[in-house]
């Protein structure tokens, strides 16, 4: 080989060399140094917004007091309970006064697991099972809708007491219910 052809050759390596820098390397380098800027700025970022939560710490515990207040001010609506099972009992008792109130008796009340929570807030239920003529479950319905507490009824099953009792005998029906209501906890709500 010539000095000219090895020349040749070395320039056309060399261009081709340059080439696939080019079109390959540079590109990737130039979209990798992008991502790091990218990701940088990114991290500045958080920690800008970081310092500024940290900063911002006694607002948090202030809007924390703030609301409570503002579920404490809810009164009627809520039961007047800040556990679990003052809240229960509190809810069985009004539940027995409404029963008592329209002739209904009440024979069982038990504790269903419930974990719902919305922050200070904490909801319990309910089964129960009553038996009553159908114009004492009808008004007792009627008074848990008017009921000042917020409760909810999400379960009602109905049944003669004794469907071949005598058409002159007196109409008994047995009821189960599941009702929930909500209390106020006194324990900081969970993240």
């Amino acid at each position: 080989m010539t000095q000219r052809e090895r020349r040749v050759v070395l320039g056309g390596l060399a261009l081709s060399l340059v080439a696939l820098a080019g079109t390959r390397l540079i590109p990737r380098l130039v979209h990798w140094v992008a991502q790091q800027r990218a990701e940088v700025a990114a991290l500045s970022q958080l920690a800008l917004r970081q310092r500024q939560a940290i900063a911002s710490g006694a607002q948090v515990s202030d809007s924390a007091a703030s609301q409570r207040r503002q579920l404490e001010a809810l009164g009627a609506a809520v039961l007047a309970a800040h556990s679990d099972e003052e809240a229960l009992e509190e809810l069985s008792l009004r539940l027995g006064t409404l029963a008592r109130r329209h002739d209904a008796r009440l024979e069982r009340t038990e504790p269903m697991a419930d974990s719902l929570r919305v922050g200070f807030l904490r909801r319990v239920t309910i089964r129960t099972a009553i038996e009553s003529d159908l114009t004492g479950l009808l008004d007792l319905l009627h008074s848990l809708g008017r009921d000042s507490t917020a409760l909810g009824l999400s379960a009602l099953r109905i049944a003669a007491a004794d469907p071949q009792s005598l058409p002159t005998a007196p109409e008994v029906l047995r009821s189960e219910l599941t009702i929930s209501g909500w209390y106020v906890s006194r324990q900081e709500p969970s993240p």
